[in-house]
Parts: structure tokens; sequence; C-alpha cells
């Protein structure tokens, strides 16, 4: 059975995800949101070390838009 989130989840990231938000993919990668211009959206890779994590320069996925990045896998954590 493949593995989902839940519709609530979803509906989450859709109303606060923005620039900085950690993120959780569906196959357990984790990154930070990072507004790319244009609307476009890229998710850094993350910096572990420290009180807090930071975003990478690395950019491990890039979506045209929010929906994209969702059905994609891509959730607020």
């Amino acid at each position: 059975m493949e593995r989902t989130w839940s519709e609530e989840l979803k509906n989450t990231t859709r109303e606060i995800a923005g620039t900085g938000c950690m993120l959780q993919c569906i196959d357990g990668r984790s990154g930070i949101y990072v507004s790319a211009g244009n609307g476009s959206i890229e998710i850094h890779g993350i910096e572990g070390s420290g009180f807090m994590p930071l975003p990478t320069e690395e950019v491990i996925a890039t979506f045209s838009k929010l929906e994209a990045m969702i059905e994609t896998g891509w959730v607020v954590d």
C-alpha cells in the first residue's frame, strides 16, 4: 500500500507554507522552503548543526507552484 499524507496535513501546508518553513517529504527527506521568485519554490537542504536548522545552498527540489510541491509529497513538518 502506498503511503500518503492526510488531507488535513496537505490543507495545513496550503495555508501556512512559506519561506523558512520546515518541510518533510513522503520519502523521508527534509528541507526548507525558499521562495525563488516568479512564484516558484525551491526546497533547500538542511544544515543540522546548532540550535535551529538552517538552509544550505543545495537545492534538493524545485516546483513552479505549491500544489505541485504537495502532489510530489512535500508538506509542512
